[in-house]
């Protein structure tokens, strides 16, 4: 049995360090491949304490999903949110982001998703998704 434990703990360790999940305690944001549209502030948003929480409210104009979402959810989750990923959770349409809005919402509010290592939104692409969140994500 405590064999059994021990490769599920090997492979979940696995699976973090090749999304990038926080297995380093010091991501090197230059070791990116999006560093260079990475400010400082952006690059340690996870460790710095400032994350914005899951207060965003929706503003009267909500983010639009096909031009100001999709994209954020692309370039920075689906490489380990697909089929065959390294996460549980599909990102690859609407349908299953919209089903996963809740926990979205807490993750990249709270600054754990995506994870330490791995490219991090702009400070403004955060705002973005937390109040489409906020206004319920809208297929708009």
């Amino acid at each position: 049995m405590r064999r059994a434990s021990l490769a599920v703990a090997a492979l979940a360790f696995i699976a973090l360090a090749s999304c990038g999940g926080g297995v380093s305690s010091g991501g090197d944001p230059s070791s990116s491949s999006d560093a260079s549209s990475m400010s400082n502030s952006d690059a340690s948003t996870s460790t710095s304490g400032n994350c914005p929480g899951d207060q965003a409210t929706c503003p009267s104009n909500p983010p639009s999903y096909a031009s100001q979402i999709a994209p954020i959810i692309q370039s920075r989750c689906v490489a380990c949110h697909s089929p065959g990923g390294m996460a549980p959770s599909d990102f690859t349409s609407y349908a299953t982001v919209s089903d996963q809005q809740s926990s979205i919402r807490g993750r990249v509010g709270d600054c754990t998703m995506p994870p330490m290592g791995s490219p991090q939104p702009t400070s403004t692409e955060r705002t973005q998704l937390l109040e489409w969140l906020a206004c319920g994500a809208p297929s708009n």
